[in-house]
């Protein structure tokens, strides 16, 4: 599309200024009055039926005014007939190195002045004798035909493996300047090569990440994106790299709309993983169906293809305007795709031609940006919760922990060498479990609980206290972000000088594929206050974590932590969806 585009648009600025003239000869009395210097006007047809044994298509003095009078783009599709067109030749104002380009879609067989100058496939007057023509023909005009006056070129043509009915078939058919028309596409061939490359490269790319680095769904959609557009640009240029015959057009057309379809889905797809997008499952159900349904209306292609992309910026739109009302995120995504709605809305056409590559350049920026500011955002977290966690573990092997830990145990080996023992036993456990915890990012429930005993156990060593841990609710098969009870435990002691064995409460109830923990531990003399420290911040980066990993699947409750003072009691509430091995 973009290709056609460019190569019609270069063929209308290097064709010949026109102006008046008039040539009349002996041999050209049948002709028609041509004023437009060095363009073919007046085209005709003759069909040509299985009856007609010998039709002449090429004799200059052929009276042809009775015959159709079409534009060349309105060319019969499966049929066998005869074409004319006359052209006004004025030498000084043609372009050095003149050629013929034709582009149809058809065998044929061109005669200028009734010399035959150009054969493309084998003309047939059925499917069956036709062998198909490649689909642009580009024929130098002899240095004899080029004289000043009218000139007659006549054609044969056959198009009978067009396959599926198009809108045209025809598609240019003028004088050019050869140097300058190799030129062009030379250029064009280069930059589509570029963009195709890139695109490949970023599609590589982003699925090395989506695999090394962290597998967050956006990554992934991002990378096809990329490999499907590179695949519509390599299609498109297809024409100019590969030269097949016609019968594989309405293929080549196919293939394109169905890479089409796919990039318009996995566009809002990108948008709407990347964002925390309420119902992700009934909004992609309901952008896919659109599609579809768009798909299915009967259009050309270049035509279908255009309503496909109206429908996928339409739905990138609306998934960009949610973000930005309700998460306040950079309003660059929806300027953009609202301004290549403008486009395509009042200029569909050109659009079609050169629009999405352009579209394709911008919105690829644009996610871009966005994921490498993701990817920054996701390293620091990364970073913010494994500094917090190395924090807690450096916490609890702190020289007066370890030091009132030895004081307790010298007391116990002088007074009761058991308990010592058991004391050296239990406090060596918690540093072996929080050791291993530091290196997961989550454990079993179970597992959490295991710790947090082990952690009464040693107070209770030191206080003298039976402290215990009374659990409200089915604990099997639920997995935590590591630690998150066992801070809070901690924190209790950290902040309270606790004298009586007052139970520590913990409520699990898991439902709906929704897990929510409430952590009840006692307030007696507050030493501080509880609540802004740093086992807070641990729990809440760690939660993060756990939203981060939802992103690419369809859940999309935010997991939440809040704590308050009640009842002499420091309660915890964590809610947060179910967690997966």
């Amino acid at each position: 599309m973009l290709i056609r585009f460019v190569i019609l648009a270069f063929i209308f600025v290097t064709l010949v200024n026109t102006s008046p003239s008039f040539a009349f000869d002996e041999n050209r009395q049948h002709a028609p009055v041509v004023r437009d210097a060095n363009k073919f006007t007046d085209i005709r047809i003759r069909l040509i039926s299985p009856a007609d044994k010998k039709i002449q298509c090429h004799q200059l003095t052929i009276q042809d005014k009775n015959w159709q009078k079409i534009n060349f783009e309105d060319l019969p599709q499966n049929k066998h007939f005869c074409i004319r067109a006359w052209a006004n030749i004025d030498t000084a104002k043609l372009s050095s190195n003149p050629s013929l380009l034709i582009g149809m879609l058809g065998a044929s067989s061109f005669y200028w002045d009734n010399v035959l100058i150009s054969e493309n496939g084998e003309v047939g007057a059925s499917k069956n004798t036709e062998i198909p023509g490649v689909i642009t023909t580009l024929v130098r005009i002899p240095e004899q035909g080029l004289t000043n006056g009218l000139h007659l070129l006549s054609g044969e043509i056959s198009t009978f493996h067009v396959g599926k009915e198009l809108d045209s078939i025809g598609y240019v058919f003028t004088i050019v300047n050869e140097q300058s028309l190799y030129s062009s596409i030379l250029l064009l061939s280069v930059l589509s090569a570029f963009l195709i490359g890139i695109s490949f490269i970023l599609a590589i790319i982003f699925q090395l990440i989506y695999w090394l680095y962290q597998k967050e769904v956006s990554y992934q959609i991002f990378s096809l994106f990329c490999f499907t557009s590179a695949l519509i640009l390599s299609v498109e240029q297809a024409k100019f790299w590969l030269e097949y015959t016609y019968d594989w057009h309405a293929f080549r057309l196919f293939l394109i709309y169905l890479l089409t379809f796919i990039a318009s889905l996995l566009l809002p797809f990108f948008y709407l993983f990347s964002e925390k997008s309420p119902k992700k499952r009934i909004v992609s159900f309901v952008i896919l169906l659109s599609l579809v349904v768009l798909s299915f209306v009967t259009l050309s292609y270049d035509e279908t293809s255009s309503l496909l992309f109206f429908g996928s910026l339409v739905s990138a739109l609306i998934i960009n305007l949610y973000a930005v009302i309700y998460t306040n995120k950079d309003k660059v995504n929806v300027f953009i795709i609202s301004l290549s709605l403008v486009f395509l809305y009042l200029i569909p056409d050109y659009f079609i031609e050169f629009g999405f590559s352009i579209v394709f350049i911008f919105v690829v920026m644009t996610m871009l940006i966005a994921l490498i500011k993701e990817m920054q955002s996701n390293k620091l977290k990364a970073l913010k919760a494994q500094r917090i966690k190395t924090e807690l573990l450096r916490r609890n092997m702190q020289p007066h922990f370890l030091m009132n830990c030895l004081t307790q145990l010298v007391e116990l080996i002088e007074v009761k060498p058991t308990k010592a023992v058991e004391f050296i036993a239990v406090l060596s456990d918690e540093f072996r479990q929080l050791t291993v915890q530091s290196d997961k990012k989550q454990v079993a429930l179970s597992d959490e609980i295991k710790l947090c005993d082990n952690h009464l156990t040693i107070m209770s060593f030191r206080y003298l206290q039976a402290y215990q841990l009374i659990i409200e609710g089915d604990v099997s098969e639920i997995l935590i972000p590591s630690s998150i009870l066992h801070s809070q435990i901690e924190n209790c002691f950290t902040h309270n000088e606790i004298s009586s064995a007052r139970a520590f409460k913990l409520i699990v109830d898991k439902r709906d594929g929704r897990i929510s923990l409430i952590l009840k531990t006692p307030i007696e003399s507050r030493v501080n206050r509880q609540g802004t420290g740093l086992g807070e911040k641990y729990i809440k980066a760690k939660l993060a974590e756990v939203d981060q990993v939802n992103k690419q699947t369809s859940k999309l409750q935010i997991s939440t932590f809040s704590s308050y003072e009640e009842n002499k009691y420091w309660v915890s509430k964590y809610s947060f969806d179910e967690l997966s091995a």
